[in-house]
């Protein structure tokens, strides 16, 4: 399968590569999803340059989540069928036309959703909904300052182009 593998550290230019790698299978606990779309995320980019803790020794596939289809299920998995539209949290592996995820960080989406916008809910909303609603614990008639509006970006898979 494609996957766009990091091989060094540097800019984007220099440390990726189109690669062909072997497709993953799930485990027990995991689901394939055939991606066609996935975020790039600011972690995404810290990984790249190396200043992200988490990352996979080089060489690696980045990408945190991904909106697919389901294509094979694990044994401890059964609440997902092949053929359903997922969004995924995939921690990593997401930059590549196969990527797996715990089935308990996917989420069913109707089929007909907005793929874009579906991408966006995992790390970019759930980041915004965490702080808001249990770090700093917004109610109602509460005030906000918004200073910055940017960060996600979404790759479809389908014409390799960022949306």
């Amino acid at each position: 399968m494609k996957a766009i593998v990091v091989t060094k550290e540097g800019s984007a230019a220099e440390a990726f590569e189109f690669q062909d790698i072997p497709k993953p299978s799930p485990s027990a606990n995991q689901v394939l999803i055939k991606v066609s779309h996935f975020g790039l995320n600011y972690a995404d980019i810290m990984a790249r340059k190396g200043l992200y803790n988490d990352r996979p020794p080089l060489p690696c596939v980045l990408g945190y989540e991904v909106v697919g289809e389901v294509e094979a299920v694990g044994e401890n998995a059964k609440r997902y069928e092949v053929g359903d539209l997922v969004l995924g949290f995939t921690q990593f592996g997401g930059y590549a036309e196969y990527a797996v995820a715990d089935y308990r960080g996917v989420v069913q989406l109707a089929h007909g959703t907005n793929r874009e916008e579906a991408t966006a809910l995992a790390t970019q909303y759930c980041t915004a909904w965490f702080s808001a609603c249990h770090m700093i614990n917004l109610h109602k008639g509460d005030r906000v300052l918004v200073h910055a509006a940017a960060g996600g970006v979404v790759f479809d898979e389908l014409s390799h182009t960022i949306l």
